[in-house]
């Protein structure tokens, strides 16, 4: 993963802590408010999708029952 803030006068190690310059920890939340987004809609895109799928396959087996009970009438007439 490539770090978002490229130029080094942009942060400062310490030994046990990152220090930002005036701006960068909102812009850093910024893309992380942004990647969480799309997350989001890729979890329901794919949740609407397999409801969507379900109720489709539930319909299509609903009419090839009855296409075979109404073929079946048909051919003992």
């Amino acid at each position: 993963m490539v770090c978002p803030v490229q130029d080094k006068d942009k942060y400062k190690c310490g030994k046990t802590k990152l220090f930002f310059r005036a701006g960068q920890v909102a812009y850093l939340e910024k893309l992380r408010g942004e990647r969480l987004r799309r997350c989001c809609i890729r979890i329901q895109s794919t949740v609407r999708m397999f409801i969507c799928r379900q109720k489709y396959l539930r319909k299509q087996r609903a009419v090839a029952t009855i296409q075979r009970y109404l073929r079946g009438y048909l051919a003992r007439r």
